[in-house]
C-alpha cells in the first residue's frame, strides 16, 4: 500500500528503494547494490500506472545525462529553462520489451 505524502505524490516503497507517483509522473530512488531487486518490485509499480493511464512521464535537471532514461525507455518529448522531460508507454526497467515512442 502506497503512502500518501504532500501534493498528492504518492511514495510506493520496494524492495532496495521506493518509486513516487503522481497521476502518470514518476521518479525512483535505490541503494546503491539492491538494483536488481528494485528493478523487480519498481516494474509493477510502472506496470499499474501503465494499466490505468497508458502512459508514464518523469524529468530531469538539464545538466543530467539522458542516457539512463533513453536506455529504459524512455524518450525526450520537451525542455523548458530547467528541465528535460520524458515520456513511454511501456513498463521502463523490461528486459526485451519493444516501446512504442521514438
Amino acid at each position: 500500500m502506497p503512502t500518501i505524502l504532500a501534493h498528492n505524490w504518492l511514495r510506493h516503497d520496494c524492495d532496495g528503494g521506493a518509486v513516487f507517483t503522481r497521476g502518470c509522473e514518476v521518479h525512483v530512488e535505490w541503494q546503491k547494490g539492491k538494483e536488481v531487486r528494485f528493478v523487480r518490485a519498481a516494474r509493477k509499480v510502472f506496470a499499474e500506472v501503465l494499466s490505468e493511464l497508458g502512459f508514464l512521464t518523469t524529468r530531469q535537471k538539464k545538466s543530467q545525462s539522458p542516457e539512463f532514461l533513453e536506455r529504459v525507455g524512455f524518450r525526450k518529448t520537451w525542455s523548458d529553462d530547467e528541465f528535460d522531460y520524458f515520456l513511454t508507454t511501456a513498463v521502463p526497467l523490461a528486459r526485451g520489451e519493444k516501446h512504442v515512442m521514438g
